[in-house]
């Protein structure tokens, strides 16, 4: 009977945004619509849970439905009543700043590649070494870090660091492979994803592979309704293929992820079914956290986390402080300040160390957007934090639809990631996210003070 209701209140709320997100946004490839199907397409094997999960509480299955009402009432206070409707016409697409900055960007997309296969390049040694694979050498560099090399002692801040400009250099080239000729910037694009993926695969990861699976899908949201009504940009993607390469893209991205995910288990039982892997992988990574997140909250587990202060749905941020600046750096010493303990390091084990979902299925890897809000301010500032992401995307969504520049256009490519991962994550809690954030800010920070400063 629930899940009868529940494709009931589905139909009827994708009827609903499908027109009226088609009359705001004059198409129905929008963010709100799809995100919509995405959002209800997981939450229906959730509610009809054929793995046999231990079953969702009533009060956590209330909250799944929140998003589709909170993030868009705050979208809505920002955008509709503020454009009424989309003009995609009259939108200026901004690539003044291309020359100045490609030769440095260049540098750092050499220097960044370079860097990451000398990591990977170090595991591999180290992971041979120790006769272990590489999936291995992550464990033993978190838990017996004096058997490998001295720079793994500090790999994850490397990597975060790493990550995040990698991050901003793949924004930053496939706003210029889309809208400037160059063809530069297609290798330039193709040597940062490369560049992510290295990373990942150095402590025997998945990651990179999602993240520019939701890169280049949110580029075919963002552009679809600018290539219908701007006959510049449409002569652009047409006369240069972007739409086929893209599609090539993720064909590509999803094919490794598969090929990793057979590697990574591959044992003493043979060859696995890929088929298998593929809906194993969903589970764990995306249906499974709704079921953890209900866990924790249902068995009181979550009272474990003992947390000394606010900011764990904004981990991310709080890490590049905490480990990078006052740690990393040493600005606590230089400061006089005494070590403050970053809120990664007092949730992670707990984290880490998952939760039964089931009697047989235990997950470790994602507790959906709700929990690290949850942890910080219960379900009062889930509803606050869900009204707050919906403003932050509206006011994004507003800048770049009057003046798309690469730094609205980053922006706006990182709120469609965070929405498309919302049934993961919390994209807040990752370092890297944060740390291609701050560079976002800074340089466009930088960029309004020398126009500034030239005006004057």
């Amino acid at each position: 009977m629930l899940f009868l209701i529940h494709i009931l209140i589905s139909i009827s709320y994708l009827f609903v945004t499908y027109h009226f997100s088609k009359f705001i946004f004059r198409t129905w490839l929008n963010l709100w619509f799809i995100y919509s199907i995405w959002w209800l397409f997981n939450l229906t094997f959730v509610i009809y849970n054929p793995f046999n999960f231990y079953p969702i509480s009533t009060e956590s299955l209330a909250l799944f439905y929140s998003p589709l009402v909170l993030i868009i009432i705050g979208f809505s206070c920002t955008v509709f009543i503020a454009e009424k409707k989309i003009r995609f016409k009259r939108i200026n697409i901004d690539i003044t700043a291309l020359a100045r900055s490609s030769n440095i960007i260049r540098v750092i997309i050499y220097s960044n590649l370079s860097f990451s296969c000398l990591i990977i390049t170090l595991s591999l040694l180290d992971a041979y070494r120790l006769g272990i694979d590489i999936q291995e050498l992550r464990n033993t560099i978190y838990f017996a870090p004096n058997l490998v090399n001295p720079i793994f002692e500090r790999i994850s801040a490397i990597i975060w660091f790493g990550e995040g400009i990698n991050l901003y250099t793949v924004f930053y080239c496939y706003y210029y492979f889309l809208f400037s000729k160059n063809i530069e910037h297609e290798l330039n694009l193709a040597l940062s994803s490369i560049t992510l993926i290295l990373y990942t695969l150095s402590l025997g990861g998945r990651g990179a592979f999602v993240t520019l699976i939701f890169i280049f899908l949110s580029s075919f949201i963002i552009t679809k309704p600018i290539y219908d009504y701007n006959d510049t940009f449409k002569e652009t993607i047409q006369n240069r293929k972007i739409f086929k390469k893209v599609s090539f893209s993720l064909i590509i991205f999803a094919l490794l992820l598969v090929v990793v995910t057979v590697l990574r288990s591959l044992g003493n039982e043979g060859f696995p079914n890929p088929f298998t892997l593929v809906i194993d992988y969903y589970i764990k990574y995306f249906t499974g956290p709704f079921f953890a997140y209900d866990q924790f909250i249902s068995t009181n587990s979550v009272e474990l986390f003992q947390l000394d202060r606010f900011g764990v749905s904004l981990l991310g941020f709080d890490t590049i402080i905490t480990s990078g600046l006052l740690r990393f750096l040493g600005l606590s010493q230089f400061l006089g300040l005494n070590e403050i303990q970053s809120l990664l390091s007092q949730s992670s084990y707990l984290m880490h160390g998952g939760i039964q979902i089931s009697n047989d299925y235990r997950t470790n890897a994602f507790y959906t957007i709700f929990f690290t809000p949850y942890l910080d301010g219960g379900y009062l500032y889930i509803i606050i934090f869900l009204l707050f992401l919906g403003i932050i995307y509206g006011n994004i969504y507003r800048k770049a639809i009057s003046n798309l520049s690469m730094h609205n256009f980053s922006f706006l490519m990182m709120s469609h990631i965070f929405a498309i991962d919302s049934v993961r994550t919390n994209s807040f809690q990752s370092p890297s996210f944060a740390i291609c954030i701050t560079i976002l800010l800074a340089t466009k920070l930088s960029t309004k003070f020398r126009i500034k400063s030239k005006s004057r």
